[in-house]
């Protein structure tokens, strides 16, 4: 249940990996454009995400400026770009979030419906993972999900001793630019010690929360 610890979250710069969405791993996600708000604790960290059916890119933009992800779920892969050492990690991701599935959660916690509220002017289903695990570091996680744009509008990570959430705000229905999901020109790659492992299959997606 490493997934749903919380000492697991490295801010800001893996921001985009919490942040392209935890629950939504979906063959692909409706087109949009929206800010993401962190809170953990009384740290606040903001990023614009940028969603095309199965490419997502985020950039943060506060207290870090320009740090980008791109998850290119179609390819396999993840792109961590350092803008001003114009330098790029290149990690091996099979899905378009790397976060628990709702059928993974299910496995090893017990699900609760939460019914259905507005979130940005979309209808949400509301579900709370309660782990099974005794770990205080495991944490209980709510999350809010749309079914028109396929993905969480909310997601708190919640534990006795701290609470960490993600929000979608200004969302804005579009298809943006293909340019902003390719991995720019003259960026020289940074080596991973010992290397990425190998993507044993395809590109594999989970489902949206149970209905």
């Amino acid at each position: 249940m490493r997934y749903m610890r919380l000492k697991s979250f490295v801010m800001p710069a893996m921001l985009a990996v919490a942040g392209i969405a935890a629950i939504a791993n979906c063959v692909s996600a409706a087109s949009f454009i929206a800010d993401v708000v962190a809170n953990d604790g009384a740290k606040k960290y903001t990023a614009k995400i940028y969603i095309k059916e199965n490419k997502a890119r985020q950039q943060s933009v506060f207290p870090a400026k320009d740090n980008i992800t791109i998850v290119r779920a179609d390819k396999g892969v993840t792109w961590i770009i350092d803008p001003a050492s114009k330098t790029y990690l290149e990690l091996k991701s099979a899905r378009l979030c790397p976060l628990p599935t709702d059928s993974e959660l299910r496995r090893l916690s017990s699900a609760k419906s939460l019914g259905t509220k507005n979130v940005c002017g979309y209808p949400c289903r509301g579900t709370v993972y309660t782990p099974k695990s005794k770990d205080p570091n495991v944490a209980t996680l709510t999350t809010w999900y749309s079914d028109k744009l396929h993905w969480p509008l909310i997601s708190v990570y919640k534990t006795k001793q701290r609470t960490f959430s993600l929000n979608y705000i200004n969302i804005k229905e579009t298809k943006p630019a293909e340019s902003l999901f390719t991995l720019p020109k003259g960026l020289k790659k940074r080596e991973i010690p010992g290397g990425t492992p190998p993507v044993k299959s395809k590109p594999k997606f989970g489902n949206a929360p149970k209905k």
